[in-house]
């Protein structure tokens, strides 16, 4: 026990979704995940596989928000998803990337840039690839990434542990 913890370790919310990564911890601060009250809000059992639990959340967004026509939406659900091991979030990333360079401002806009962030997380893509700001709708970056997923991805394997696809 910590100094100010009534709880043993391990059974705080907290603990148990630092398994997660960081990608993944970012998008729950993205999409409300880490909110009490609002509908984005995932707190697993303490008991409960945190990757499956993760994986329905993804799911579970889709559902409820899926229908939405704004990018930064669909590119977090798309992120979700890839992050839960669904491959087809990447496709949701690069079809809903913005239109310019996301600038961040002491640290403020992360979740502009988090959909991109999780893309290049947790694809071994190639080093010309991996600099999520470059990841905008129409550019050189966004076609060679496509190009780079079509030629990969029937050979990509998620491995819930890492939050990453190996080959």
């Amino acid at each position: 026990m910590g100094i100010h913890d009534d709880k043993p370790r391990g059974t705080d919310r907290e603990a148990r979704l630092r398994m997660l990564g960081v990608p993944r911890l970012r998008l729950l601060d993205c999409m409300g995940g880490n909110s009490p009250g609002t509908p984005g809000y995932f707190d697993p059992p303490e008991d409960a596989n945190v990757f499956a639990a993760f994986a329905r959340y993804a799911e579970r967004l889709w559902d409820d928000w899926g229908t939405e026509s704004d990018p930064l939406t669909l590119g977090l659900l798309g992120a979700a998803r890839l992050l839960s091991g669904d491959l087809a979030g990447a496709d949701l990333v690069l079809e809903n990337l913005p239109a310019d360079t996301v600038r961040l401002d002491h640290g403020a806009g992360h979740c502009l840039l988090a959909a991109q962030e999780a893309f290049t997380a947790c694809l071994p893509l190639p080093a010309e690839l991996r600099d999520a700001s470059r990841l905008t709708a129409g550019s050189t970056s966004q076609q060679q990434a496509r190009a780079w997923l079509a030629t990969h991805s029937d050979k990509l394997h998620w491995k819930d542990v890492e939050g990453a696809y190996g080959r």
